[in-house]
């Protein structure tokens, strides 16, 4: 069998094999699809964080059927008569996050300066003191955007990734972008700078 030369500079055409190949989004479109995850075609209940609703989106495409309770959520402990079950999960929630983010950022002045909170307001929250729904939106946005940029950098360097000029988001700061709650937004310079690092 002779076999054809191609011509450098050239593309070799693709043999039909029955098979569509995937073609990567453009990085325009990517930022697209990401608010489209985000924004979702069910009805979410106001107050869900977009970094929660991509989550529950990737967790559906995995094959996992993931429905949002309605209603107090039940658990096998006694409840105190001053909380209700729904108020006991959500500080349980809240410990989780924050003892996360004290850990990965260092302490309480950090998360404080991460999400754009004084000092004593988030020491309160980690003694039980439950955030407002914006503070609660803002550590579930961190927490979320940090695990992902822990897939592409080590710890030091997605700290620095936060808190520099970033030129995918307009020479503007992911962690002031993140604290406006344009987390779609955040997560697509991360993913241009992962797609730019295997270039």
């Amino acid at each position: 069998m002779a076999s054809k030369r191609v011509k450098e500079g050239s593309i070799p055409k693709r043999r039909k094999i029955g098979i569509r190949s995937a073609v990567a989004p453009s990085d325009a479109n990517l930022a697209k699809i990401r608010g489209i995850i985000a924004k979702g075609k069910d009805s979410s209940p106001s107050g869900v964080p977009d970094s929660f609703k991509i989550l529950l989106n990737e967790l559906r495409a995995l094959g996992l059927n993931v429905e949002l309770l309605k209603g107090p959520l039940r658990t096998p402990e006694v409840e105190s008569p001053s909380l209700s079950r729904t108020a006991q999960s959500r500080t349980r929630l809240v410990a989780g996050k924050l003892a996360y983010l004290k850990e990965r950022l260092g302490g309480v002045g950090h998360v404080a300066e991460a999400v754009h909170a004084d000092k004593s307001r988030v020491s309160r929250w980690v003694k039980g003191a439950g955030p407002d729904e914006k503070n609660f939106r803002a550590l579930s946005d961190l927490e979320f955007v940090l695990s992902r940029l822990s897939r592409i950098f080590d710890d030091a360097t997605a700290d620095k990734w936060l808190v520099s000029r970033n030129a995918f988001l307009h020479d503007q700061r992911p962690i002031d972008i993140l604290n406006q709650g344009r987390v779609v937004d955040v997560l697509s310079a991360a993913d241009q700078e992962e797609a730019g690092s295997y270039s």
